[in-house]
């Protein structure tokens, strides 16, 4: 299960509002067993942020962070889509420097993004999707984003990935800026291990292999992506060396998102003078990572989640 909450999200088609925000809910239940992929997005307008500006509340959605900062419980009721869970962080989230990456020679306003993670949490709930009722448990990443560039200004190409294994995850975001800023990779990952937040790190990387070309968007797409995170450890009187490698298959698609198709006809002929078709392509198959802490090599099994964004040609 995938879940999405977006004002709008770097990661999913976006929504336009001329006159006000809008607020977008996007879940996906995906069963290998079943064969069941189901994707729902519900738009809302009106809302109103806690004092804290932690905790929101709109028209059919209640998203609220408990006193501790650890959980959040998300409320949604909605005729094809109810929600009901909790989001427990593992350990401790993170951030690199003040967590906000700077375009151009100025900071200020509108020339930032911003991104603050959860790498592991627990997840458990309820969700009704077209009057089916499904339990659900287990594990996730929270990302708050806040974007203060139009997305084909920010990047020409995106990298996520969200791996998961009992008690460990590996996660890591990665997008190339624009030719505009120098086509500089900015990566950011992180390490858990037995439930603890072991290592932060940036200097990782992504490789696409053995390309095809897509037919329908003429854009290479890898059956195998590489990554690794190459780091130290934190939280130690002695820091140790970390590293991690890692070869996904590209196996089961869960999506080929067209981002155009997702707006207006005006905005898509307006958007279209800047970006070359921007398509979203997400993956959910097994992995197997091996990490080294030190002198001790880990292998971790678990499920992988996946996403290739190309946006901009700029």
């Amino acid at each position: 299960m995938n879940l999405n909450l977006n004002s709008p999200s770097l990661h999913d088609p976006p929504s336009f509002s001329i006159w006000s925000p809008t607020i977008q809910f996007t879940s996906r239940m995906y069963d290998p067993a079943t064969n069941t992929n189901t994707f729902k997005s519900v738009n809302m307008t009106n809302f109103t942020l806690s004092d804290d500006r932690r905790s929101v509340k709109s028209d059919n959605m209640a998203i609220t962070l408990d006193p501790t900062g650890t959980k959040y419980k998300v409320v949604l009721t909605h005729p094809e889509l109810v929600v009901a869970i909790e989001f427990e962080r593992v350990d401790r989230g993170f951030k690199i420097g003040e967590g906000k990456t700077y375009f151009g020679t100025e900071s200020g306003a509108g020339t930032y993004v911003s991104h603050k993670f959860w790498p592991k949490a627990r997840a458990t709930g309820t969700f009704i999707v077209d009057n089916k009722s499904f339990e659900v448990e287990g594990d996730g990443m929270f990302i708050h984003a806040l974007q203060g560039m139009q997305p084909h200004l920010i990047a020409s190409k995106w990298n996520f990935v969200d791996f998961q294994a009992p008690d460990a995850a590996l996660t890591m975001m990665q997008f190339q800026t624009t030719k505009q800023y120098g086509a500089v990779n900015v990566n950011q990952g992180s390490i858990t291990l037995d439930g603890k937040l072991v290592s932060v790190s940036v200097e990782n990387g992504v490789e696409l292999l053995d390309l095809v070309e897509d037919e329908e968007t003429q854009y290479q797409i890898p059956k195998t992506i590489k990554y690794t995170w190459t780091g130290k450890t934190v939280g130690e009187e002695v820091s140790q060396d970390v590293k991690v490698v890692m070869f996904v298959k590209t196996e089961t698609l869960l999506d080929k998102i067209d981002v155009l198709n997702e707006v207006p006809y005006f905005l898509k002929k307006l958007v279209q003078t800047f970006v070359a078709k921007p398509y979203i392509y997400q993956w959910l198959d097994k992995a197997t990572a091996e990490v080294t802490v030190g002198n001790k090599v880990i292998t971790l099994e678990g499920k992988c989640f996946q996403e290739l964004v190309f946006v901009s040609e700029m």
